[in-house]
């Protein structure tokens, strides 16, 4: 989940910014990429709670977690379909552009936060906390704002 939401929506924002027919088609690729890395990573996660008997949906971070992978695998197919720079059939509307871009953005910075909420289940040390989380704050400043 670190790898699709930090690094991979990360980048796939910063390459975005730059612009162009290309780094938009890129930007879908990675950010579809990060998708499925996503679903793969809760199939994962699901499958061994059944095995170990243990319950679902029980924390914050679950379900901050489900409304990211819903929202990933919902923007993506309508971005394709709609804002494709090539043939999407609403590429030229500024408003569904912006819901696109700014609705992204929360994804992105709600996966993050459940990325944080996850690391800090796992790890009980606060210094270690913080190794993670303060880094996420310079390039939440570059990536999503």
């Amino acid at each position: 989940m670190l790898v699709a939401y930090v690094a991979m929506a990360g980048n796939a924002t910063l390459i975005k910014k730059i612009g162009g027919p290309v780094n938009t088609r890129i930007h879908g690729y990675l950010m579809s990429s990060a998708a499925a890395i996503a679903l793969f990573g809760w199939y994962v996660i699901y499958t061994n709670k059944d095995m170990y008997g243990k319950p679902h949906n029980t924390t914050v971070h679950a379900w901050c977690g489900i409304i990211c992978l819903v929202g990933y695998a919902s923007i993506g197919p309508f971005a394709y379909f709609a804002l494709s720079p090539d043939w999407g059939f609403l590429r030229t509307n500024q408003t569904v552009r912006a819901g696109h871009k700014y609705g992204g953005r929360v994804l992105t910075a709600l996966a993050w936060v459940t990325c944080l909420l996850g690391w800090m289940t796992m790890q009980a040390d606060p210094l270690q906390r913080a190794l993670f989380g303060l880094p996420l704050l310079p390039l939440a400043y570059y990536c999503l704002l």
